[in-house]
């Protein structure tokens, strides 16, 4: 998975903005996101994201949002591809940080996983797979 994560964070289209979602997912251990628990007070996930929770500098993401339970999530990721299309996300229109060219972002962001992988999973199972395999399989690269 990790593999594929990396290959498609250069694909054009909507397998780049999975990618990318899953890579914070991943590195910075975000809560996949939900519709129905997105408003400010409920907190926001990966899948969630508003423009405004992030900022591009170079290669590095800093994040700022709240997140469950209110509780406010700062973090930042040193990662040249991932800075590249978040900044090319935060250029689109609208709010929503990641959004996918087909329907509703949400729903097709909940089987990213499945999509990007072959996978039987969804985005909120990602981050508990890779946190298991991270304590088996050593991140290389």
């Amino acid at each position: 998975l990790r593999r594929t994560i990396a290959r498609d964070l250069d694909h054009p289209g909507d397998r780049r903005v999975l990618a990318t979602a899953a890579r914070l997912v991943e590195r910075l251990c975000f809560r996949a996101g939900h519709e129905e628990y997105a408003g400010e007070e409920s907190g926001r996930g990966a899948a969630t994201l508003l423009c405004k929770h992030v900022r591009v500098e170079n290669d590095r993401v800093e994040f700022d949002f709240p997140g469950k339970g209110k509780r406010r999530i700062l973090a930042s990721i040193c990662d040249r591809k991932v800075a590249r299309n978040i900044a090319e996300a935060r250029a689109g229109r609208g709010r929503r940080l990641f959004q996918l060219r087909a329907g509703n972002g949400y729903r097709n962001m909940r089987s990213g996983p499945q999509r990007l992988s072959g996978a039987n999973c969804e985005m909120r199972d990602l981050g508990q797979r890779l946190s298991h395999i991270a304590r088996i399989v050593p991140r290389h690269g």
